[in-house]
């Protein structure tokens, strides 16, 4: 995420019971082999556990990480408690890993409820070398939602296969986000609007239904449209 552009930089083939912290460092290699420096890494609550926490204490990397809240009085729920947010620090436990104490920001929000009324919810996160207030935390980590945005314009543009090979499904996944790529990138290029201050964009001026329609005609000039069926067997 730059300057509220977001691209999706790599992807990772996850096969069943693979090491997080496998899957964690081949994505920061990707990163490092593209001469990209990460500021802060956002993590879901997969990655919350000890050895992807220790590792990246162990590497000095910014992060925020949801917590996930577990337990009915004890355990991580009870740390929701209090008239606001705090920080705090909190030990994971883990027969294979060991211990790991870590600091942990509590924010206490509301949410707006379909019915109009305001519910209490509150928010877990282990911040590693992230400071500033607490409400500020949940606003960088909101930004992360962009991810799941990439991946409902991912299933718009990505190809259908009834094939069981998961190394083809991996690639018309991989080709759907490069896709995607395109189009944001498009935009800043070509769609910019003028004026002053951070740049802005004219999104819906090329949405991204649109672009698909581009690329089916390209796709249709180059290899020929079927205009003809013959009925006779074969």
């Amino acid at each position: 995420m730059l300057q509220d552009v977001r691209l999706t930089l790599a992807v990772v083939f996850v096969k069943p019971k693979m090491d997080k912290v496998v899957i964690l460092k081949r994505l920061l290699n990707a990163l490092r082999a593209a001469q990209i420096r990460i500021t802060c890494l956002y993590a879901d609550k997969g990655f919350c556990c000890i050895e992807v926490l220790r590792y990246l204490s162990r590497r000095h990397i910014a992060a925020i990480v949801a917590m996930p809240i577990r337990g009915k009085q004890a355990g991580s729920r009870a740390l929701c408690r209090g008239p606001k947010s705090y920080r705090t620090t909190y030990t994971l436990q883990s027969a294979e890993a060991g211990k790991l104490t870590v600091p942990v920001a509590v924010v206490r929000t509301f949410q707006r409820r379909r019915s109009g009324r305001r519910q209490l919810r509150w928010l877990l996160y282990v911040v590693l070398g992230v400071g500033g207030p607490l409400l500020r935390v949940r606003v960088r980590y909101r930004r992360r939602f962009g991810i799941e945005t990439d991946y409902r314009l991912m299933e718009q543009v990505r190809a259908r296969t009834t094939s069981p090979n998961p190394a083809l499904r991996f690639l018309l996944m991989g080709v759907a986000l490069l896709i995607v790529n395109m189009w944001i990138r498009l935009h800043w290029l070509f769609l910019r609007l003028p004026g002053r201050g951070a740049r802005r964009v004219a999104r819906w001026r090329f949405r991204l239904d649109r672009m698909t329609r581009f690329l089916v005609h390209a796709i249709e000039r180059f290899y020929g449209v079927v205009t003809a069926i013959d009925p006779s067997p074969i």
